[in-house]
């Protein structure tokens, strides 16, 4: 195995969405600032982003930014948000779209007249199509949704490679270098046949995703390495009770089903879904899910699902799964022939919560600068590190088309502010001794005649991390006892054996998914209210007098050093209502 050294002003680790948004801006803003774009898997297929939705919130004059924000503090962040980054959010939504539609080279739906197409999320009924299927009309909920054909991260890297932006596929980076307490670089390791690769660069922008502990197909890619591998170089950690989405699937196909607990019913014929409903009915709450536990646990199971009261899926069927809407041939080709034709071949009705994870903890300012200087951050890695969205998972968090215009927002963000740094720093020194500790720990359980492969452990945390009293409704003696749980999986780490780079790295996913699941359980246990996405069954009521506050989590020696801070409510424009 060989050593590479390659230096760069500015490394961006992940090629999907963010990354690549944060390549192309931080070429746009200093073109003289080399930047280096480096991905475990293939840059511009790599992410989430081109096997999701493809929606993305936008305004178009439906309302103001300022309702966005009232909307999102009030019904799903709880007011823990960071009002004055959600601003800056929300004011940037229809900009960042057009930008977008730019770097992709026209991937942006438009209708004929070269109008941009917009959807409406869980609008009510209002008539029904040509072919007899219902019609939706204009949504309550302040924002509207334009949408991109699936396949715009290639052309996005296109541009980003006329720009001059470096791609590095093939490279998985494990850990940070610092150099007097700033970031002197990275290293990581090819997949295929294990040569390290040293990064020497002024700044650093994550953007390697949320954990998703690899629970569910279409979002396993999010493996926490990177959340790990900035805990492990002290960058500080925020919020990280909310990390336990779900989405409902089907016990038999496994496929997720937008709004089926507006019809959800237990075996004594009762709508349980129908119970925690909101006023404003936006998406999928923990506290369904909450409500779907307390009844299996009574015995009231199993839960089935009746399409015909799923007024949501309504809405979502038409502007997915055709183009009534969007005309999306690459889209309609997955979510018509992929996602829908599943609920054709389903073998039963019931349905069930399944763990997606989105811990996405890392903290940032309102720049995307983390706590250690040269370190920068962008996508589902900081999403609810930022505060901004409040008491809430990354997305989709109740606002599907938040994970594209999230994503998209905070790479430019960060780029800009890390390509100005880049611009000004000096390189620091690369520190040998952290390569080779790195090395150390990486090829660890390389060449091991007997151990554990790492899929087991893997498979004790999913055990863990899944079920739904551990990770949504929460009670003091299950959390509890998941940290225990995942105590004793760690002990079990220095046993785990690779045979080959594949199982190395899934070694390293093993050991940050360990991490993510402590540092979950931990700061869940010590959030003693129920709030947005959190749910204590053993304190059900919300809490403002005493639990107002962002929760903070610093290295501190390798152990977790916990905090909080006080959300200055005193100074947003929306105050709690009394």
């Amino acid at each position: 195995m060989k050593k590479k050294m390659i230096k760069s002003d500015m490394v961006i680790v992940g090629g999907s969405i963010a990354g690549i948004s944060a390549a192309i801006r931080a070429k746009e803003c200093e073109p003289d600032v080399s930047v280096t774009v480096v991905e475990k898997y293939f840059s511009g297929y790599a992410g989430k982003a081109n096997r999701g939705g493809g929606i993305m919130i936008a305004q178009d004059g439906k309302a103001k930014p300022e309702d966005f924000v009232k909307y999102h503090t009030e019904e799903i962040g709880e007011y823990l948000n960071n009002q004055e980054i959600l601003l800056d959010y929300a004011s940037k939504f229809d900009r960042n779209i057009q930008w977008m539609d730019r770097w992709s080279e026209g991937k942006l739906d438009r209708q004929a007249d070269g109008s941009v197409s917009y959807g409406e999320w869980a609008g009510p009924v209002i008539g029904t199509w040509e072919d007899g299927m219902p019609k939706t009309g204009p949504s309550e909920l302040p924002w509207r949704m334009a949408a991109f054909e699936l396949d715009f991260l290639l052309p996005m890297k296109k541009t980003a490679l006329k720009l001059g932006v470096k791609f590095i596929d093939r490279v998985g980076i494990v850990d940070l270098l610092t150099n007097d307490d700033k970031i002197a670089g990275c290293v990581g390791y090819h997949i295929e046949d294990g040569d390290t690769y040293v990064f020497e660069a002024k700044a650093v922008i994550l953007c390697t995703g949320s954990q998703n502990y690899r629970i569910l197909p279409m979002w396993s890619c999010g493996r926490g390495e990177g959340i790990a591998a900035a805990w492990r170089a002290g960058a500080r950690m925020a919020n990280p009770e909310y990390g336990s989405f779900c989405n409902w699937i089907n016990k038999g196909s496994m496929e997720a089903m937008f709004g089926c607990e507006l019809g959800m019913y237990n075996n004594k014929g009762e709508n349980i879904g129908l119970r925690t409903k909101t006023r404003l009915y936006n998406d999928i709450t923990a506290q369904s899910i909450a409500e779907w536990y307390k009844e299996m646990r009574a015995g009231n199971g199993p839960m089935i699902a009746n399409p015909a009261d799923n007024t949501l899926m309504l809405s979502v069927a038409p502007m997915l799964g055709g183009n009534k809407i969007y005309d999306r041939p690459f889209a309609d080709k997955f979510w018509g022939k992929l996602f829908f034709n599943a609920g054709t071949n389903q073998t039963d009705e019931e349905y069930v919560p399944g763990l997606i994870g989105e811990l996405s903890p890392v903290w940032t300012d309102k720049t995307f600068a983390a706590s250690i200087p040269g370190l920068f951050c962008a996508g589902d890695i900081c999403y609810t590190g930022t505060g901004a969205v409040g008491a809430v998972p990354a997305p989709p968090s109740r606002t599907r088309g938040g994970g594209l215009a999230f994503a998209l927002y905070s790479g430019i963000e960060s780029a800009e502010t890390a390509a100005s740094y880049a611009k000004d720093a000096e390189y620091g020194c690369v520190d040998e001794a952290q390569v080779t500790k790195s090395h150390a720990e990486m090829f660890a359980p390389m060449g091991k005649v007997y151990g554990i492969h790492p899929n087991d452990l893997v498979r004790d945390i999913q055990a863990v991390v899944g079920e739904i009293g551990n990770s949504v409704c929460k009670s003091k003696e299950r959390l509890e006892s998941a940290i225990n749980s995942i105590n004793e999986i760690e002990k079990r780490f220095d046993r785990v054996k690779a045979s080959d780079m594949h199982e190395l790295f899934l070694a390293n996913e093993a050991r940050s998914m360990i991490f993510c699941a402590k540092l979950f359980f931990t700061t869940s246990l010590m959030r003693e209210e129920s709030r947005g996405w959190f749910v204590r069954e053993d304190f059900p009521e919300r809490n403002d007098e005493e639990w107002l506050k962002w929760t903070m989590v610093d290295n501190v020696d390798g152990e977790m050093k916990i905090s909080y801070e006080p959300v200055p409510i005193e100074t947003y424009p929306n105050q709690i209502k009394k």
